[in-house]
C-alpha cells in the first residue's frame, strides 16, 4: 500500500502533538503501524517506550500482527492493548492495587443483587440493568452523589445502592472496568511519582 502526502507527513512526524482525523477505511492502522516502525528505525527511540492505545481488544491484536508483519515477524516490546487493558496493568503494579482482582460480570451481577436486597430495591433484570448503567455513568462523569438526579429511582435509594456497591467490591478486593479509568486518571492527577514512572516509561503515545 502506498501512502499519500498526509500520510506520509504523519509517519515521519517526529516529536509533539499530531491530530489525524480520518474515516472508516482511510488507513488510520496502516498510518499507526508505519509510524511505530518509523519512530523505532529512523529516529532510534527504543521499542518498549512507545504505547499504542485501542478502544477494543480486536484492534489491538490486529495492530500489533499488523506491526510484526512490517518488522517481518520479529516481536519487538512495543505495547499495544486497549485503555482498560494498559490501565489494569498500571495499577496492579501500585502496592495498593496488588490484591485487587478484576469484576466480571457474573460477579458484578450477584454484588448487585445482594446490594439491591440489601437498600431493598427491585432485583428485577431492567432494574439491574438501569442500577449498572447509573453506576457507571456517576463514576465516569465524576458527577457528586448529591447532585446526581437518577432517572430511574429515587435518588436516596441509588445513593445507597453506589456506596454499597462499592463497599462489597471493596471488601473483596474488585475492580470494575469504570474503575480502571477512573483510579488511573485519579492516579495520574494527585501523584506526582505515579505520574513521572509512567511518563518515564512511555515517550510516545499513539491513540
Amino acid at each position: 500500500m502506498e501512502c499519500n502526502k498526509e500520510q506520509e507527513e504523519a509517519i515521519m512526524h517526529r516529536d509533539g502533538p499530531a491530530m489525524v482525523l480520518a474515516g472508516p477505511g482511510a488507513g488510520k492502522t496502516y498510518v499507526i503501524t508505519n509510524r511505530v516502525k518509523a519512530l523505532i528505525d529512523e529516529y532510534g527511540v527504543k521499542p518498549e517506550q512507545i504505547l499504542v492505545v485501542t478502544f477494543s481488544k480486536a484492534a489491538a491484536v490486529e495492530m500489533k500482527e499488523r506491526f510484526e508483519m512490517l518488522t517481518g515477524g520479529q516481536r519487538l516490546p512495543v505495547r499495544f492493548g486497549t485503555f482498560h487493558s494498559v490501565f489494569y496493568g498500571m495499577l496492579r503494579r501500585e502496592p495498593g492495587f496488588r490484591t485487587y482482582r478484576l469484576l466480571d460480570h457474573k460477579s458484578k451481577q450477584a454484588i448487585l443483587k445482594e446490594t439491591a436486597y440489601v437498600v431493598k430495591m427491585s432485583c428485577a433484570e431492567d432494574d439491574l440493568m438501569h442500577m449498572e448503567q447509573e453506576i457507571s455513568y456517576i463514576k465516569n462523569t465524576m458527577v457528586a452523589l448529591a447532585e446526581y438526579a437518577s432517572p430511574y429511582f429515587p435518588n436516596e435509594k441509588i445513593i445507597k445502592l453506589y456506596e454499597h456497591y462499592e463497599a462489597r467490591k471493596e471488601v473483596y478486593h474488585l475492580l470494575d472496568y469504570d474503575d480502571l479509568l477512573v483510579k488511573t486518571r485519579e492516579l495520574l492527577y494527585k501523584d506526582p511519582s505515579f505520574l513521572a514512572k509512567w511518563q518515564k516509561r512511555f515517550s510516545y503515545l499513539l491513540l
